[in-house]
């Protein structure tokens, strides 16, 4: 049954990768509002499923009561394959859930989503698998987000630079941190955000509990606010530093110490970054994660951008430990960043494939009837 799955698979033809270009820069900080940030969670499992996933320790009532205890604002619980609608009476509700039970964790978190999609490859999955499964869940999530790419080894760097028609990486995660896969994706000029959430699973360990998250740049706390604010790159992935064995309230000490943005502007060809406390490092990354420029002990830093830069991404490092990754100010011929061209489903190899899945699982089916069969008539005698 689960072999079967693999007959509706497609075979795509994957267009070559081209990185940022054009005369123009995009900011997608460049008139924000520093009142605005919003401290978000968007994974956290709660009971579901009669308690047969992880997590199922956690009611509801637990992760909205430990999460405010942080001074978050946006609290999204991701049960698996599962919408949950506790407080679905508030306006700052989302749908979320993570999709995926491949063995490899193959997972994907839908933000905004309209339905579970309950299609998956279960056994194993190649980049063709990896991007029909993305092509399924598009129309029904408004922000799709790859799930922490890097734990059992899901996704490799290489395969980003093909997938397309997703909205993020989750780059920091409770499981793994996966900074070059969302590299990859931004040297292949796929504008993709950075995530960071803590994809709880045990919400009364505070080893688990407020070390990722996604600072959004939101007017508001309604759901659709933030949704847009998300899709419009408003967003920054955060590490906040923890020791294991930290106390509830040394953890809230530090959320309430958070580090602050000022400013991140472009003037010209000028990238201006500014804090409200001097950074042990801020860390200018360009094409394939390269580090183009390192500036130290200083609350504020400048990069002029050169001819050969694609794109360029900081990352904020402070004294405390805690590390900001913002997203990328890109090259662009116009206002904001282009799609890059979708791959599109080679049909000659797409039916080859499938009369030669189908072919195979038939005989499979048939060598296992015959088998038995003959067992039986061994036992007779």
């Amino acid at each position: 049954m689960l072999a079967v799955q693999y007959l509706f698979a497609p075979v795509y033809n994957f267009p070559d990768p081209k990185a940022f270009s054009g005369n123009n820069l995009y900011n997608p900080y460049q008139d924000l509002d520093s009142n605005h940030w919003r401290k978000s969670n968007f994974q956290v499992q709660s009971r579901a499923w009669a308690g047969v996933t992880d997590g199922s320790e956690n009611s509801n009532e637990m992760i909205d009561s430990v999460f405010r205890f942080l001074s978050y604002d946006v609290i999204g619980i991701s049960d698996y394959m599962h919408i949950n609608t506790y407080g679905k009476e508030k306006e700052s509700w989302i749908p979320i859930y993570e999709h995926g039970y491949s063995i490899q964790k193959h997972h994907h978190v839908c933000i905004g989503a309209k339905k579970v999609v309950w299609h998956d490859y279960a056994l194993f999955q190649s980049l063709h698998h990896k991007q029909h499964m993305i092509d399924r869940l598009r129309p029904h999530t408004e922000v799709l987000v790859m799930a922490h790419p890097r734990f059992m080894g899901a996704f490799d760097p290489e395969d980003f630079t093909w997938l397309r028609n997703f909205d993020g990486i989750e780059i920091l995660n409770y499981f793994r941190i996966s900074i070059a896969h969302w590299d990859s994706a931004l040297s292949a000029g796929n504008y993709v955000i950075g995530i960071g959430n803590d994809d709880v699973h045990d919400i009364m360990n505070p080893d688990e509990v407020g070390q990722f998250l996604t600072l959004v740049n939101a007017e508001g706390l309604q759901g659709d606010s933030i949704i847009h604010a998300m899709k419009h790159h408003k967003t920054i992935a955060v590490e906040i530093f923890r020791y294991l064995g930290d106390s509830w309230e040394i953890r809230k000490q530090k959320h309430e110490n958070l580090e602050q943005f000022r400013e991140v502007r472009l003037y010209g060809d000028t990238l201006r970054v500014r804090f409200d406390r001097p950074a042990k490092a801020i860390r200018f990354v360009g094409q394939s994660g390269k580090v183009r420029k390192i500036t130290e002990e200083e609350s504020e830093a400048n990069y002029i951008f050169q001819p050969e830069d694609t794109y360029i991404r900081t990352e904020i490092e402070f004294p405390t430990g805690n590390t900001f990754y913002l997203n990328p100010v890109v090259r662009t011929p116009g206002a904001t960043p282009g799609t890059p061209e979708p791959p599109d489903r080679n049909l000659l190899y797409t039916w080859i494939y499938r009369l030669l899945a189908a072919a195979s699982i038939a005989f499979v089916v048939f060598n296992i009837v015959y088998l038995r069969k003959r067992f039986k008539k061994r036992r007779k005698r």
